[in-house]
């Protein structure tokens, strides 16, 4: 039976996930991805990604159920400030409970660094569409008056600030991670200080 494009392209993401997290980006290869792809040949790869850089950032896609559900914009409007952002924040933290999911943020820190081109269209994928959801959905709230934001880009930013702060003090800065809640609590006590500042009437 033929692998449609579809699966094709998962197998790939898949073998690409285990070779990044086992070697790096810089030491990975197009072979060794293809080897643990089970392709006969590694420019197979290439019908479906232009490079290393853009498989690499497949996986990272991958690996965030928060970057899969960016374009899902819809149901996410009319929720809530406290369900929104709640889900919000649990999904971007327990991304980070995947010991592979840190293993790949790190290699992700590392090579963004390094290798400019990653970082930037990873961030341009997917760190920007998910900023440009959460304004939307800012710039929606305050137009139905649940909040009162004067800047929803700056909110933006001043929420999920936040969010990265934390995982940038377990994962980079150990020293910080002195006195953190888990992430169940600290999503929590994000959202209660945030909703704080923008409530209606604040």
């Amino acid at each position: 039976m033929v692998k449609s494009d579809s699966a094709k392209r998962q197998q790939i993401i898949d073998a690409a996930l285990q070779v990044f997290s086992q070697n790096g980006f810089h030491k990975a290869t197009i072979k060794q991805i293809a080897r643990a792809a089970g392709l006969k040949s590694p420019a197979l790869i290439y019908w479906y990604f232009e490079n290393k850089a853009q498989l690499f950032q497949a996986v990272l896609m991958q690996m965030s159920p928060l970057f899969q559900r960016v374009g899902d914009v819809d149901s996410l409007m009319e929720q809530s400030p406290e369900e929104a952002l709640s889900w919000l924040a649990h999904q971007y933290l327990s991304t980070f409970e995947d010991p592979v999911a840190r293993q790949l943020f790190r290699i992700f820190v590392s090579e963004a660094v390094r290798t400019p081109e990653v970082g930037e269209q990873f961030v341009h994928s997917g760190v920007v569409a998910v900023l440009d959801l959460m304004s939307q959905y800012l710039e929606r709230q305050t137009v139905l008056g649940r909040l009162s934001v004067r800047d929803p880009q700056s909110a933006t930013r001043a929420f999920m600030g936040m969010l990265v702060a934390y995982n940038m003090g377990r994962e980079i800065f150990p020293v910080l991670k002195e006195g953190m809640p888990g992430p169940e609590q600290y999503a929590q006590d994000v959202v209660h200080i945030f909703l704080n500042g923008v409530r209606v009437g604040q």
